[in-house]
């Protein structure tokens, strides 16, 4: 199955598919599936299978294909739930999926220093930041240089990073710096990052997260009405 099978369907709407279409194109993706009822792969830096198909008689196809027994998965559509409800997964994410599609770099405010965070701040992320990824997940993106703090005074405000399959994530302004507009910062800072590695930027938020998706908006990210389900 090539790639440029599965982009052809992607593309048809890469705003909801860009979780897809950046894995294929920066090559780290098994295409596990791709025609023209939707496309599966297996991302081999998170080692997460992604998929977005049309039917649930197709769903049941393609997960007969998974092979790695420890993964993580995500789908477009929400009858895949019932593939899964047996399986033995802790965390269900639900979100909505915000693409920049523009090619400048957003304007930096240049309030805070933002730097990659060494080991020293390993600690800090792990106690601030909410969702269950486990200690091991952020002190490997630590590790990868992909976790960027937010300094003002030489003290940490908040955090942002880049994911193993590549979204932009792990943003964090901790409970006193809130309301000074921080969060917009650390997302420029991570829009911009991206735009500099040659990657089209795009972030995964909560469906319930209305300030954040209020803040992509007002940066210039499309946001894709479709849900996205993470299961892990």
């Amino acid at each position: 199955m090539t790639s440029a099978k599965a982009l052809a369907f992607l593309n048809q709407d890469p705003v909801a598919h860009m979780d897809l279409i950046a894995p294929i194109k920066r090559g780290t993706a098994q295409i596990i599936y791709a025609a023209d009822d939707g496309v599966c792969i297996l991302e081999t830096k998170s080692y997460a299978y992604i998929m977005t198909v049309q039917s649930l008689e197709l769903g049941k196809q393609v997960i007969s294909e998974f092979t790695n027994t420890g993964y993580m998965v995500s789908f477009h559509q929400d009858f895949m739930l019932d593939l899964f409800e047996e399986k033995l997964f802790g965390t269900k994410l639900i979100n909505f999926q915000a693409v920049y599609l523009k090619k400048e770099k957003l304007p930096a405010s240049n309030r805070i220093k933002i730097m990659p965070i060494g080991p020293q701040h390993l600690g800090h992320v792990i106690a601030n930041y909410d969702i269950a990824v486990g200690a091991d997940y952020l002190s490997e993106r630590v590790k990868a240089r992909k976790i960027f703090g937010g300094f003002l005074d030489g003290d940490m405000v908040g955090f942002v990073g880049i994911h193993q399959e590549g979204s932009i994530g792990m943003l964090k302004v901790l409970d006193s710096y809130r309301g000074k507009g921080l969060g917009a910062d650390l997302a420029t800072f991570a829009t911009n990052y991206q735009l500099h590695q040659k990657v089209i930027p795009f972030v995964q938020l909560g469906v319930d997260n209305e300030a954040s998706l209020a803040t992509v908006k007002k940066l210039g990210y499309d946001i894709s009405p479709t849900k996205i389900y993470w299961l892990f």
